[in-house]
């Protein structure tokens, strides 16, 4: 045989050989990826709104401590800490909202626990200002300020589940 012959031979040998591909390991690891999500949210300065099995949802409802022009709405963002500075940064940078209309100076929305703001533009008050404020129901919940800047007045809360006695 001649020494192309052999060449190719040994080539048509090798491009022959079934090649074994590396096959990616889909099973996920739950708990590393509930441990990745927890430190984005840890980390998430608008903070985030869990829902799912297993998770309650609250009945939120409160009052606007001061009169409030007609059709005027209350804003709720969840955000990242309850501190003024982080709850006033949230309300004019962080993109979900809901939205409840002021019936008698109540509102309501239904939400799961964490870390909220509530607030109203000033230019919705009749004349005075107040903040919306939260009230506790079968949940708990810690308010962290009352009060607002020139554009909104706010409350920064969070809510959780009642500790057991």
């Amino acid at each position: 045989m001649s020494a192309k012959v052999l060449m190719v031979l040994v080539l048509l040998v090798v491009a022959c050989e079934p090649v074994q591909e590396a096959v990616p390991d889909r099973s996920l690891d739950y708990d590393r990826m509930a441990s990745v999500f927890r430190d984005m949210a840890a980390d998430n300065p608008c903070g985030l709104i869990s829902l799912g099995a297993g998770i309650p949802v609250y009945n939120l409802s409160g009052q606007v401590l001061a009169e409030t022009r007609p059709n005027t709405s209350v804003y709720l963002k969840s955000t990242g800490s309850i501190a003024y500075h982080q709850a006033m940064w949230a309300i004019k940078n962080c993109g979900l909202k809901l939205e409840a209309k002021v019936k008698n100076g109540s509102f309501s929305f239904r939400i799961p626990p964490g870390k909220y703001v509530i607030y109203i533009p000033t230019s919705s008050y009749a004349c005075t200002q107040g903040p919306p404020l939260p009230s506790e129901g079968n949940f708990s919940v810690n308010v962290s300020f009352q009060g607002g800047d020139s554009q909104f007045m706010a409350s920064a809360f969070e809510i959780q589940a009642k500790s057991e006695p």
